[in-house]
């Protein structure tokens, strides 16, 4: 599961947390992102990188422009889906 850090207006936390409850998506892994360009102190990212993992979450990836390298990216939410189909076509 992909969650964008803006999603429902910043309630990313809150949709984490409620999958993290559900019985059935415990095992799911669950990767909170950052897409859209605001300038966001690097301070800032390790916190929320922080909370996501306190939470359950597998990670938070910054996809912004410019981040990363977008193979990369894939690459890292292959790996994250474990031993499931890849996130991306090959």
């Amino acid at each position: 599961m992909v969650i964008g850090l803006h999603f429902d207006e910043s309630r990313m936390f809150e949709l984490l947390s409620h999958v993290r409850a559900l019985p059935a998506y415990e095992d799911v892994p669950v990767v909170c992102v950052q897409g859209l360009g605001f300038l966001i102190p690097e301070s800032v990212m390790k916190t929320v990188d922080m909370a996501v993992k306190v939470l359950g979450g597998t990670a938070f990836v910054d996809l912004r422009d410019g981040a990363l390298d977008f193979r990369q990216h894939c690459d890292f939410l292959d790996r994250a889906a474990g031993e499931g189909a890849p996130l991306r076509p090959n």
